[in-house]
């Protein structure tokens, strides 16, 4: 018996399709990869780098480029920090916070992103 079976069900049946827009702060080799996969995805997308020519990278993909970290953390609930090291994720997460930033640690596996 030779029983076709049903096609697995489009991703919008699986997951919606947030309508809040997702931050990327980031956007190197992989933060680019992330935002053009999110892009894809249907997702909105707002996005900052420091390197001006990565922002307009984004805006080609059809992403937001915004001009500060802060107006990313403004606008989006969900942030994704694509950051070269703990020194560079430090910094940012200290021009974010709303408290001081002393709380703040290294991202290492053995140690807390914030406490």
């Amino acid at each position: 018996m030779n029983s076709k079976s049903n096609p697995p069900p489009l991703q919008e049946e699986l997951w919606p399709i947030p309508a809040e827009p997702l931050g990327v702060i980031g956007l190197g080799l992989l933060g680019c990869a992330l935002a053009a996969r999110a892009l894809a995805s249907g997702l909105t997308l707002m996005g900052f780098d420091i390197d001006e020519r990565r922002r307009a990278q984004l805006h080609a993909a059809g992403g937001d480029p915004l001009a500060l970290a802060r107006k990313v953390a403004q606008a989006c609930r969900r942030i994704l920090l694509v950051l070269p090291d703990d020194g560079v994720t430090r910094n940012v997460l200290c021009d974010l916070a709303p408290r001081p930033c002393h709380d703040l640690v290294g991202s290492g596996h053995d140690k807390e992103l914030i406490r």
